[in-house]
């Protein structure tokens, strides 16, 4: 089974033990995010309720364009 995984993810000797606690630190950033992002919606929704929600997928869309308009200048 080992061998499959040293096949298949093309780890190398010695980096089990890294590649182990690289894929559990992803893992915990995922599984972090699929459980306050219901949360983080849900207080929104209470909060201001169902008619600003447009504006804020709006906001979002713009915001987005300017940081990655941003990013783009910068990383030239």
């Amino acid at each position: 089974m080992e061998t499959l995984f040293r096949k298949l993810f093309d780890i190398r000797e010695g980096e089990a033990t890294v590649a182990t606690l690289m894929f559990f630190y992803g893992f915990l950033i995922i599984a972090s995010l699929s459980v306050l992002k219901p949360v983080r919606n849900s207080l929104f929704l209470v909060r201001f309720g169902n008619e600003k929600l447009p504006f804020v997928f709006v906001l979002v869309a713009l915001f987005s364009a300017l940081v990655a308009v941003v990013y783009s200048k910068f990383s030239k």
